[in-house]
């Protein structure tokens, strides 16, 4: 049996489609990743279960490939709305993750430089 790209160190058989962690806040850990560069495979929307209300809410999951080959999944951000707008499958795109930000109400606010072609 062929075995397919690793995900996590764990072999999946040729054939599969590796699917990104829905359980992860971006697929992507910007603390050790702040440059993000690759090529659009797919921007899906996704149905995801607030944790403190317990609604259901959509949200929009981009995957891409990166030069290394490894497909990441960046997660839908309100900083990344016109980004996911602006792109399609096939499209490149540069994120820069610029820092975390401190808002009103003890909220978080993740900063980011982007681009496509």
């Amino acid at each position: 049996m062929a075995i397919a790209k690793k995900s996590n160190a764990v072999k999946i058989p040729a054939g599969y489609k590796v699917c990104p962690t829905a359980g992860s806040t971006s697929g992507v850990d910007w603390e050790k990743t702040p440059v993000l560069e690759g090529t659009v495979l797919e921007i899906k929307n996704v149905t995801v279960t607030d944790k403190k209300t317990k609604k259901k809410k959509e949200t929009r999951l981009m995957v891409l490939e990166t030069k290394g080959g490894e497909e990441v999944a960046v997660w839908e951000k309100y900083q990344l709305e016109n980004l996911f707008n602006s792109v399609e499958e096939g499209s490149k795109v540069y994120i820069v993750h610029t820092g975390v930000k401190k808002i009103d109400g003890g909220k978080t606010l993740h900063e980011f430089v982007t681009a496509y072609k």
